[in-house]
Parts: structure tokens; C-alpha cells; sequence
């Protein structure tokens, strides 16, 4: 089974994530990580899902984890607001999620601003 990185937020948003790694700070590029290109902005996207609707807080959001090796992952969601992922778009509550990995599973996340 693939690990996923899930959010809850209100129903009816179209979310992706970047994955960025916290020890150099370069972003997750199917399968390489580089230095963050304005231009490559689309390829960064992990596409995020509507996994169910719940009545106390909306909706339930998941996106495939990369293969990645053990670290810290912070993890940048976006509402998509056009057709592809864009510079433009806005974040989801400016809210960055930080993710250990243990290179197997998620281990836990961390509040904002820890690495």
C-alpha cells in the first residue's frame, strides 16, 4: 500500500501539494529532486483527492507520498484554480505540513515551522 499525506478542508477544492526537502530545501520532481523553477511549477504538483465528505469539517483530502528516502518532507498545499498547476495559485491556508519519514511509512507530522 502507497503512503499518503491527507488533509481535512472544506468540501469542493481542487488540492495538489509540493513536496520540498527540508535538509536542502530542494523540491520532489518525479523522481529528482531540484532547485524550485518557476517554470517547471506544473511537474512539482502531487495531485490530491477527495477520499469522502464528512459533516464535521467538510471534506477529506489524500495524495500519494513519493518514494523517498527516511528525512523531513514539508509538504506545500495548493487550490488549483485553472485547468494545470500554476504560480498563481493560491495556498490552502498558507499552511505548511511537515512530514517524517522513516523511508517505509509517514512517522508522525510536525506543527509549522519545525524541520
Amino acid at each position: 500500500m502507497a503512503n499518503t499525506f491527507d488533509i481535512g478542508s472544506v468540501d469542493g477544492l481542487n488540492l495538489y501539494y509540493i513536496l520540498r526537502r527540508a535538509v536542502d530545501g530542494l523540491i520532489y520532481k518525479g523522481g529528482v529532486w531540484e532547485t524550485l523553477t518557476p517554470a517547471n511549477w506544473s511537474s512539482y504538483a502531487i495531485a490530491m483527492s477527495k477520499v469522502q465528505v464528512a459533516a464535521n469539517y467538510g471534506a477529506e483530502y489524500t495524495g500519494t507520498l513519493p518514494a523517498v528516502t527516511a528525512g523531513v518532507y514539508h509538504a506545500y498545499v495548493f487550490v488549483r484554480s485553472g485547468g494545470s498547476p500554476a504560480t498563481t495559485d493560491w495556498p490552502w491556508y498558507a499552511k505548511i505540513e511537515s512530514i517524517v519519514f522513516n523511508g517505509q511509512t509517514q512517522v508522525l507530522r510536525l506543527p509549522d515551522g519545525w524541520n
